[in-house]
């Protein structure tokens, strides 16, 4: 089973990840997740 990862930042919309994670799954990938980073205390 293929498995993949989605990474962005900030500037990419919410509606182009989406996007993407629907076409890999309707390519049959069913494992997607998203990389997140914690938020550094600054940014609270």
């Amino acid at each position: 089973s293929i498995k993949v990862l989605i990474e962005g930042d900030q500037a990419v919309t919410y509606g182009y990840v989406m996007s993407a994670m629907d076409r890999l799954k309707n390519a049959g990938i069913e494992d997607v997740g998203l990389v997140t980073q914690p938020r550094s205390s600054e940014s609270i």
